[in-house]
């Protein structure tokens, strides 16, 4: 799927997120989602709400994912922080998930290496 067909693609992408099978192999997914956030910030945070990353990847079975929801959120983050001023309550979703990503403990390396990155 290319970047400008996701407006296009939303409605499904919505409904996708929400699935078991999102739930069970979300990297490409998520993937895919880094790739528009540049140009959709605001639709992908609503794609992020509908996920759950309480799963703990394995990698010898599918669904295997790294850094991917972490890298996501800060993108997502950095991109509506730009206009800070109309997006406040955007803002505040992204910090509420990045929040309840650090309760697990799969993800909190990688928000901790994101976190090193920018010292």
């Amino acid at each position: 799927m290319k970047t400008q067909n996701f407006e296009q693609f939303n409605p499904f992408l919505n409904l996708y997120s929400k699935t078991s099978l999102c739930l069970d192999e979300p990297r490409y997914f998520l993937q895919l989602l880094l790739t528009c956030t540049k140009t959709h910030p605001l639709e992908c945070l609503k794609l992020v709400e509908n996920m759950n990353f309480i799963r703990v990847p394995n990698i010898q079975e599918r669904g295997h994912y790294d850094k991917e929801p972490v890298q996501l959120i800060l993108a997502i983050y950095s991109k509506l922080n730009m206009d800070s001023k109309n997006n406040k309550k955007s803002i505040k979703k992204v910090l509420d998930i990045f929040d309840s990503m650090l309760t697990h403990n799969h993800l909190i390396t990688s928000a901790n290496n994101a976190i090193e990155l920018t010292l």
